[in-house]
């Protein structure tokens, strides 16, 4: 009798959804989990993956670099990169044929940068918007010359993949003991990314797109392997910063 009870039981708190197995509450997911998830399992089916900024993401030829590692591990998703000169996230909320595109589905996620102002985080919130209508994943992506203080509050969501943390974090780690800010940042007035900052920012975005680090690069990429390693040692083949066996 108590172990027929039991069954029952078991049975109502799975299907209201409170089993601690199979179908268990997952509000006490690890967070930190949870925002590691590859978006991969979290988008719709279109096979195409947006980047949004401005000279920055040109002058880092992110986009060469992400479509040159999907190429090499034989996938068919690409990306269109979207470079335009002092473009901020207001600049591609109220474009409307790109803000249609996203609603339809074109994309499968999006990684915008240009957070510039404060008001950005509003207009930021138009563009999600316009991706929950079509179950497209959307993350802010800040360069590394996008303003502090915006880019502390993208922080403390789980849509923000921080590549201006990236570059710093990668330069306080000082990983081939001589990478500086000058490896990242042209010498011009504005700072402009470098190719190997658009390879971080790339190899950061497949990670967070498949959950893997990406394949080397072809001999078509805008960087050798070899010049990419004697910079960033073990990070291309690991996504680690500083050194693999850091001391407890």
């Amino acid at each position: 009798m108590k172990k027929s009870i039991l069954i029952v039981l078991t049975i109502m708190l799975c299907v209201a959804g409170l089993s601690l197995t199979s179908c268990k509450n997952t509000s006490g997911e690890d967070a930190e989990a949870q925002k590691n998830r590859p978006l991969v399992n979290q988008f719709n089916d279109s096979r195409q993956i947006l980047i949004l900024g401005n000279s920055f993401v040109g002058s880092s030829q992110v986009g060469d670099f992400l479509n040159d590692m999907l190429l090499q591990a034989d996938s068919d998703y690409r990306v269109t990169a979207i470079s335009r000169g002092f473009a901020t996230v207001e600049t591609y909320a109220t474009d409307p044929e790109i803000m249609k595109e996203i609603e339809e589905g074109k994309y499968c996620c999006v990684f915008q940068c240009g957070f510039y102002y404060e008001s950005e985080i509003e207009h930021y919130k138009t563009i999600k918007d316009a991706c929950r209508k079509s179950d497209t994943a959307i993350m802010a992506f800040p360069a590394h010359n996008e303003i502090k203080d915006v880019v502390r509050k993208l922080r403390e969501t789980e849509d923000c993949l921080d590549w201006q943390e990236e570059l710093e974090a990668l330069m306080r780690a000082n990983v081939s003991h001589n990478v500086t800010l000058w490896d990242f940042c042209m010498m011009d007035e504005f700072k402009h990314s470098t190719p190997l900052a658009g390879y971080v920012g790339a190899h950061m975005i497949y990670r967070r797109i498949f959950g893997e680090i990406p394949p080397s690069l072809s001999d078509n990429a805008p960087l050798t392997m070899e010049y990419i390693k004697e910079q960033l040692t073990h990070y291309p083949e690991t996504g680690i910063i500083g050194p693999l066996n850091d001391p407890e």
